[in-house]
């Protein structure tokens, strides 16, 4: 038998191998170890590139460790997190830092931070009992992981710039380090010798790179910094262990990336061009490389680098449509809006008889073909609505919740208060790739969406010749967007799919977290986004993988937009590019415009025709925004700034607000001259925009597309008549009411039966004599009355308590009703009158139940009660002076118990109750918080909204003016009244203070489903008439537009709502 030595390289990928093998052979470290080198054996090495080998060697083995373990390993993540961080990918360290960080949170805190429980090694529960330790003291071996997380997700915090973060989490690792202290029995001492303790571990920071000064410098900028940062900056690579990354320049990926593209565009063709550099680079001619470029593939010219680009195969005539690319890989904030799940196309622009539905969950599509290529591609429908124990969806279609299911996953990265929604954008085109992979079984790298897709990377450290800093950090980052939401995507998935549990073997293979930064690098690069015409945030992001493919120009031959389902076989000359969807359409401009020259763009949007024609083999140039410039409201003051794409060899245009100074436009002339821009001075150009630029936005004499931001008014004459024909009623009104109505009861019989046990309750409490037993003082030994407030005349109210309910109650009423001539929504009707029941009932509830057992003498107590002192009575208190009513009170007893409730002012209650429920009712319907409209806001909204305030605050002034209640009873009731009116308004509404959902009614599953049943029959009012739509026929519009789970979505509207409109 041949006991011949086992290589222990023979079961090494082969980029590890060959690594390895390009150096000496070192006895001092083990290459055979199951959990590779030791970390602190590696740091003892000399050699950086050494190092280097063995810790890619240590990451391959603690991955592989880790796709073995059946669970989550808090000790291998973190191992792996520290090998990340001495290879310089801080963004991977802190990735698997806060994992490790958060199961040590599920062992210490409580299970329910997060779905996944920590294991050991041979898969036992994390951390290990101690039968010696206290059940209220902190697992010590867990708290001391928790130490150690947070130590080193400070220091990749720091090093990424996220400082916000960082400074919260160094707050916590001071109060971990008190604890640890705490528990080692050690004396408290001062915090600044637990500062310098922490401050000893921060500096054990090292890499292969020599970054220590680079670290000192954050360190530095963090101490200094007012006002932290919450957004940093990581690097764009391609991993050295990343097998995926194709050559976008071979001719295998020509000839497929052609033959995708022969489908959508006949007459073009995809080839290398070589594009110039516009700044050289500072690191003596070193190109940055391109997905793919393995350095073989970069032109020997200094300032030039190969690129892919879009030619003509023929010759092409002006105004022809020559692409026309349909994706599904889409972001959509608002979900479930007007606009089509699978190419965002804008809803309200096709036939109701085109539209299609997911069966399972309802999700709008425009056509049977994206529907088709959604139940294919990403969406498999949930057609018999199964779910599992949990809740969850079912394996079989783990992205379609069904009817009543759980659908966190759809609400992640759409919060209705979010304050970053370029960034949702980013993280919701990741969510989709992932559905993607996981529906089609591929690895989210080989999906041809993002296969070729061009990804700013810098190129991958090579063994040989390593170089001494890390590379460029050029890559926005978020802790939130890149580590936070993927996690809580994966631990809702994995209750469907137990093979997608965060650090699985699937997982690691397919969802590794670098290939979560590489997926963000790539959309980072050639993502397009636009933004809503109602909020003016970014609401629409895609990604279409052969348009891309089309290199910039400042003179550009082609133009394009998005259309949607959009029926033009051409584009016509003038026509705005308004309308949202991702599908990309290109026309073809003037050709003999020269292509090298670098005039700056002077801000054209519409599609360009000409008399000329594209010469075949010309390549296309095109002139693109930037992705995700659109963070600015279209009626802002907006600059237009030129800046350099280093990497592309290109110019675009950003929009920024409030540009401070010029000094950017003299960078932007001195990059002209150093490309050899015979006039520079032409880009001085579009500082002349800013005379054209006037307070109320951009001029609409250059910019026609902004018009469409202003939604013209419709004549008076036309809105009656629209008024008049929308409320004539026909033979089907009662009986959809009545089908309504019925549809309203089941979903809310509970909540009607809650009231009117609480309307029971409060009568109950208010016949039953609960007189409470106040002591007052009387007489004074000398016989004078000792407290004259409660001395007062007794008056008849102005309001009694009978009409102060009634005109609270009903007046609220008739304006909700009055106001469904122009709402004319049976949704926000019946969720109205259910909130203004919520308000009244539980106010008046809790003001009885005060008054009845605390109560308080009103100032004319006295009057009432015409006290006299039997002989022989003597009072308690202080000299006597404190009395009983019962004891001296010789008045009519009704009255004198009347007397004894003065603590809180049911009339104060009751009217703010309803009248506050009112004046937030009009509030939310008349828009009067909607900061996204430019137009001014008529003065009689806020009368309108002041004026219930108003009168409930004169009911409360007789009350003090007519001496039935002193000034702190009113306030107390107004307050009940107003917190009661608040939450009865958030129950039936979905918002309070976010215009764009604050007019929403929350509508029950069973009455949308009728109201979709019947609008589906053609059974509506007004559907089609002009700009005033039926509240209901807006469910079929947003369907399933807002669920709740571990997050909100948020919604923006469509710009054509009336003025006061409660469409669903």
């Amino acid at each position: 038998m041949n006991d011949s030595p086992v290589d222990p390289l023979a079961e090494l990928p082969p980029y590890l191998r060959d690594i390895l093998n390009q150096l000496p052979e070192d006895h001092s470290i083990a290459l055979s170890e199951t959990a590779g080198p030791l970390i602190s054996d590696i740091k003892k090495l000399t050699d950086r590139r050494k190092r280097y080998a063995y810790l890619l060697l240590s990451r391959h083995r603690l991955t592989r460790l880790l796709a073995e373990c059946p669970g989550p390993c808090p000790d291998l993540i973190l191992r792996r997190a520290e090998v990340y961080e001495a290879l310089g990918y801080s963004e991977l360290a802190l990735a698997d830092a806060y994992v490790s960080y958060t199961l040590c949170l599920v062992a210490l805190d409580d299970p329910d931070i997060s779905d996944l429980e920590p294991v050991d090694l041979e898969g036992n529960p994390w951390p290990p009992s101690d039968d010696g330790q206290s059940e209220n003291d902190p697992n010590p071996v867990a708290l001391k992981q928790k130490y150690r997380s947070l130590v080193l997700m400070c220091r990749s915090a720091i090093i990424l710039g996220v400082q916000t973060q960082a400074k919260l989490w160094i707050d916590e690792v001071l109060a971990v380090k008190r604890i640890i202290r705490r528990l080692n029995g050690e004396e408290p001492r001062e915090p600044v010798r637990d500062i310098e303790e922490v401050v000893g571990d921060f500096s054990e920071y090292s890499t292969i790179y020599e970054d220590e000064s680079k670290f000192h410098k954050c360190v530095k900028l963090l101490r200094r910094d007012v006002k932290p940062t919450l957004f940093g900056w990581c690097q764009r690579q391609i991993y050295p262990w990343n097998e995926y990354e194709p050559d976008r320049m071979s001719r295998e990926a020509l000839i497929e990336i052609n033959e995708k593209l022969h489908v959508v565009a006949p007459d073009l063709e995809v080839e290398i061009s070589t594009l110039p550099t516009l700044t050289p680079s500072k690191d003596e001619g070193m190109q940055r490389l391109s997905v793919g470029e393995l350095r073989t593939s970069v032109s020997s010219t200094a300032n030039c680098s190969s690129q892919l680009g879009l030619f003509a195969k023929k010759q092409l005539a002006p105004g022809a449509t020559i692409l026309r690319e349909r994706s599904v890989l889409t972001a959509i904030r608002p979900h479930g809006e007007a606009l089509c799940d699978a190419c965002a196309a804008d809803l309200e622009d096709i036939d109701r008889g085109d539209r299609r539905y997911c069966v399972g969950c309802n999700i709008p599509f425009c056509s049977e073909e994206c529907q088709r290529a959604a139940n294919e591609r990403y969406h498999h429908p949930n057609e018999e609505d199964y779910e599992t124990d949990e809740g969850y969806p079912p394996a079989e279609a783990p992205f379609c919740p069904g009817s009543s299911g759980n659908d966190d996953l759809h609400t992640l990265g759409r919060a209705e208060s979010s304050t970053t929604p370029e960034w949702d954008l980013y993280f919701l085109l990741l969510s989709r790739t992932l559905q993607l992979a996981e529906t089609q079984k591929l690895h989210p790298l080989d999906l041809f969406e993002t296969k070729y897709l061009w990804g700013d990377f810098s190129p991958t450290p090579e063994v040989i010749d390593l170089p001494l800093k890390s590379g460029p950090k050029s890559l926005p980052y978020s802790v939130r967007h890149h580590v936070e939401l993927p996690l809580q995507w994966f631990e809702v998935l994995m209750h469907s799919r137990e093979r997608c549990r965060p650090y699985s073997a699937t997982w690691l293979k397919k969802y590794d977290w670098w290939i979560i930064q590489t997926l963000f690098s790539k959309f980072r690069g050639v993502a397009d986004a636009q933004q809503s015409t109602w909020t003016g945030k970014p609401e629409v992001a895609a990604v279409h993988p052969l348009w891309c493919l089309a290199n910039h120009s400042c003179n550009p031959n082609v133009t394009w937009k998005p259309s949607g389902m959009c029926k033009k076989p051409t584009i016509e000359s003038g026509e705005p590019a308004c309308k949202r969807s991702s599908e990309g359409i290109a026309g073809v401009r003037d050709a003999h415009m020269k292509r090298n020259n670098t005039e700056p763009w002077h801000g054209a949007t519409e599609p360009v025709t000409s008399e000329e024609q594209l010469d075949s083999s010309q390549e296309l140039s095109a002139f693109r925004r930037r992705p995700m410039c659109f963070s600015t409201p279209p009626n802002a003051s907006l600059y237009l700034r030129l800046h350099i794409i280093l990497d592309r060899g290109m110019l675009a245009t950003e929009m920024l607000p409030n540009l401070p100074n010029i000094s950017r436009y003299d960078r932007f002339q001195e990059a002209l001259l150093a490309a050899g821009d015979p006039e520079p001075s032409l880009g001085w150009s579009l500082l002349d925009k800013r005379r054209n630029l006037d307070r109320s936005g951009l001029d609409y004499g250059d910019h026609p597309q902004q018009k469409y931001h202003y939604r013209p008014r419709m004549p008076l004459a036309s809105r009656i008549r629209s008024f008049a024909t929308a409320l004539r009623p026909d033979k089907t009104t009662l009986p959809r009411l009545g089908q309504y109505s019925k549809a309203f009861f089941l979903d809310h019989w509970l909540d009607v039966v809650c009231v009117l046990a609480i309307a029971g309750i409060t009568g109950a409490i208010w016949i039953i004599p609960a007189r409470p037993h106040h002591l007052f003082p009387l007489l004074t030994p000398d016989g004078a009355t000792y407290n004259p407030l409660i001395g007062y005349p007794y008056v008849t109210p102005i309001f009694s308590s009978l009409l102060t309910g009634l005109l609270c109650g009903l007046v609220p009423l008739a304006v909700i009703l009055l106001s469904q001539t122009f709402v004319r929504s049976f949704t926000d009707l019946s969720s109205a009158t259910l909130g203004l029941l919520y308000s009244l009932v539980t106010g008046t509830c809790l003001q009885v139940i005060l008054k009845k057992f605390v109560g308080g003498l009103r100032p004319h107590f006295l009057s009432v009660c015409i006290p006299v002192v039997p002989d022989r009575l003597i009072g308690s208190g202080y000299n006597g002076m404190m009395y009983r009513a019962g004891d001296v009170c010789t008045g009519n007893p009704k009255d004198i118990d009347n007397a004894l409730q003065s603590f809180p002012s049911g009339h104060s209650e009751i009217a703010f109750a309803g009248m506050g429920y009112l004046s937030i009712y009009l509030f939310a319907h008349l828009h009067i918080g909607d900061a996204s409209k430019p137009e001014k806001r008529g003065f009689w909204r806020m009368i309108l909204v002041l004026t219930p305030i108003l009168f409930a605050t004169y009911i409360s002034s007789t009350l003090v003016l007519g001496y039935h209640h002193f000034a702190h009873d009113c306030l107390f009731g107004a307050a009940i009244g107003c917190l009661t009116a608040v939450l009865g308004y958030r129950i039936a509404f979905r918002g309070l203070l976010d215009a764009r959902m604050n007019w929403r009614p929350r509508v029950g599953r069973r009455l949308r489903r009728v109201v979709d049943a019947e609008l589906d029959k053609g059974h509506h009012v007004g559907l089609e008439r002009e700009s005033w739509t039926d509240g209901t026929a807006a469910d079929v519009v947003s369907r399933r537009s807002t669920r709740h789970g571990r997050g909100t979505r948020g919604e923006s509207h469509t710009g054509n709502e009336p003025e006061m409109d409660a469409r669903n």
